[in-house]
């Protein structure tokens, strides 16, 4: 057992420690996308508007053809410290348009990058290439919500849908 001087020196050096600048960046360095996924086409927007509303999807492809400025909200981190380059964000209203999303992406091997509310640090929710963005802000009715433990529930779980 650590005396108390003991344990202040070793929480000292804990928390004096930081990675060297060369690992700070590590994620972008390191991480490739696979280079068996596909990118996504004109064919597969054309699948995704069979089942999602226009108002939807964000694409800079025909034929939604939205400025590439406006996906720069979900192509950046909002610290600016990471940049994606993503070509279409889908915005689905319920589970069931999540889970086909995620089925046909997996059939056609297309890289999904699900984002919440943009807020990590660690830039998990930016695309490494030009993988499809999956925000979820539409998926916004709650059905409960537990002050004390900050838990919330959703109208339908998702899991519902995408376990069948």
């Amino acid at each position: 057992m650590l005396s108390a001087v003991a344990r202040r020196g070793v929480l000292a050096r804990a928390q004096a420690w930081r990675p060297p600048s060369s690992l700070r960046h590590q994620r972008w360095a390191s991480t490739t996308a696979s280079p068996n996924l596909n990118s996504v086409t004109e064919k597969d927007l054309a699948h995704f508007s069979s089942f999602i509303a226009p108002s939807s999807i964000l694409s800079t492809l025909s034929p939604s053809k939205t400025p590439a400025d406006e996906l720069t909200a979900f192509n950046d981190d909002w610290m600016g410290r990471y940049k994606g380059k993503s070509t279409t964000v889908l915005k689905p209203r319920t589970t069931e348009e999540v889970s086909k999303i995620v089925k046909y992406c997996n059939e056609k091997r297309i890289g999904i990058v699900p984002q919440g509310g943009n807020t990590g640090l660690v830039g998990g929710s930016v695309p490494v290439r030009d993988e499809l963005i999956l925000n979820l802000s539409n998926l916004n009715k709650i059905r409960s919500f537990d002050p004390v433990s900050g838990k919330v529930a959703s109208s339908i779980p998702l899991t519902a849908h995408l376990v069948s």
